[in-house]
Formats: C-alpha cells, structure tokens, sequence
C-alpha cells in the first residue's frame, strides 16, 4: 500500500462536535467501555483532552484529579470546577513540559497537518510512564474507502487524513512508547446518515474492516547505565607479595 508524506501544507478543519460521525451515540458507547478498562489504573493530576470530540466525550471513570481542554477559540471561563479550558494551537501546546499525567487525543491525527510534530508535542507535555489514549479513522474499513468517493463532500470526514494503526504504532515506537491495547470498533460507514443495525452487525468479526480503532500507549523511558569496558572483566593474575619475596630469596 502507498504511503502517503505525513506533513502536508494545506490546513485542515477539526469537527466540532459528534453529529458528524453517523451513529456516534453506539461508537461513544463502544470507546467509553474500551477506555473504562483502563481509567482505574491511570493515576495522577491531569489528564488533557484535544479538541471538541475528546472535550465532548462523557468520559469520568479515571483515578486522575484534574482535566484540562486544549480548543481552539475556546472560552475564557469553564462551569466546571474540575474541568479547565485553554486556547492553544494542537502543534503547540501552551502546557509545561512533563506536565500531563494522561492525554486524550480523538482523532487528532485525522485532522493534523503536521502528526509527527503532534506526537512530539505530547510527549514533550507527557510525564514518565504517563497514558496516551488517541482514535483514529481506518483506511481499509468502509469510511476509508468512502472518503475517497466523490460522495459525501459536506461531511467534515471527507478531509480526515486516515492513518492506519500500524503507521500510528510505529511513530510511537520511534519516541519510546509502549502500545499496551489496540482494538476496532464501528463496523458501519461513518460518512454515510442513514444506516440499518444489519451494517453494524455485518462487519463486527472483520475487525479490519472496522472504521475506527483506538490505542492506548505509555511513554517509556528508560535510564542511560553505564557500561564497563570489555577489559575491565578480564582479572589479572597477581601473586602475594611474600609468596615472591620467598622465591628471590631461594635464588
């Protein structure tokens, strides 16, 4: 399959809200449960969501203290009292280095000019073994193939970029983060609005087919030790001093 540059030079409009996925109230459904089998062992103060979708998802069962929103344009006040909203660009996160203890980040490569200085970006704000919880749309499922029809041209999918998986994994990998759960879910066209439950059910054991896929990384880092030379292992053979003294004395 060719791959296409990950940075390209136009720019590209992030969805405000979910009504732009069809049947989003099944797919939010199918991440929380996904993400509740994680939320109890993420501890820690912060846990920073990215852009309207992540904002948006009614996502509470986390050990983590504090959230905090990264929108463009948002609001100068939060209702919340847990819950912080910040103006900033995605490529460029106002937040301290190590500052982060997890990052909720829906689709946010779908709708990134720029993925690789994103996933930069979130492990620079990051914390040592710290969670990264991203989304993605599947090439290969039928939202892939339909994003390249000449149809469907009002929807605000029609311009997701459309990484797989196995692309994402491997920018992970090269910043030294461990994938701990990769799953599929929507089984449906996301573009398309009226879709019958038979086209969930159809491609629900092809998880290939799939139109969605969730990863849950932690950031590793790992000690720089040093190491002794090859030499230093070799033990020289040193007899005791009086065992010599003895031997000149004979002579």
């Amino acid at each position: 399959m060719m791959l296409f540059p990950a940075k390209i030079s136009r720019k590209i409009d992030y969805p405000m809200d979910w009504k732009c996925i069809s049947r989003y109230q099944t797919v939010q459904r199918k991440l929380i449960d996904i993400l509740n089998e994680f939320g109890p062992t993420m501890y820690g103060d912060y846990l920073l969501r990215i852009g309207p979708l992540s904002q948006q998802l009614d996502w509470d069962k986390h050990s983590l203290r504090r959230e905090l929103n990264i929108l463009c344009n948002a609001p100068s006040e939060s209702a919340n009292l847990n819950s912080y909203l910040c103006n900033s660009d995605y490529h460029s996160l106002a937040i301290q280095e190590h500052g982060m203890d997890a990052i909720l980040a829906l689709h946010a490569l779908d709708f990134s000019s720029d993925p690789h200085t994103q996933l930069r970006e979130f492990d620079r704000v990051l914390r040592s073994d710290g969670y990264l919880i991203m989304t993605g749309f599947n090439p290969t499922s039928l939202s892939g193939l339909a994003h390249l029809s000449p149809w469907f041209k009002q929807n605000p999918l029609k311009s997701a970029r459309y990484f797989s998986a196995l692309r994402v994994k491997d920018w992970l990998s090269l910043l030294n983060f461990e994938v701990i759960h990769t799953e599929y879910l929507a089984g449906h066209n996301l573009l398309a609005k009226g879709h019958k439950d038979k086209a969930l059910g159809r491609f629900e054991s092809l998880a290939c087919l799939r139109s969605m896929y969730v990863i849950i990384a932690r950031k590793r880092e790992t000690p720089l030790n040093l190491i002794a030379p090859k030499f230093a292992k070799i033990k020289p053979q040193l007899r005791p001093a009086a065992a010599h003294l003895n031997t000149v004395s004979r002579r």
